[in-house]
């Protein structure tokens, strides 16, 4: 009986960090998104000058992997 009971308890506790998960993951990527949008529209200087928007979405991309 104590198996199943603690079987049971795995498998709520299992939906519970997936819902956690999914949670966390769509406000991650939109908060991704909103400084995207944020870099896309800055022209942002850096300590070796301006860059184009074409490094720094390559820059964005390498730090992202």
């Amino acid at each position: 009986m104590k198996v199943y009971i603690r079987d049971a308890y795995n498998k709520v506790a299992q939906k519970i960090l997936n819902f956690l998960k999914l949670i966390f993951c769509k406000i991650f990527k939109s908060l991704l998104d909103k400084a995207w949008i944020w870099i896309n529209n800055k022209d942002l200087e850096f300590d070796n000058g301006p860059k184009s928007k074409l490094q720094i979405k390559k820059q964005m991309l390498y730090l992202s992997v």
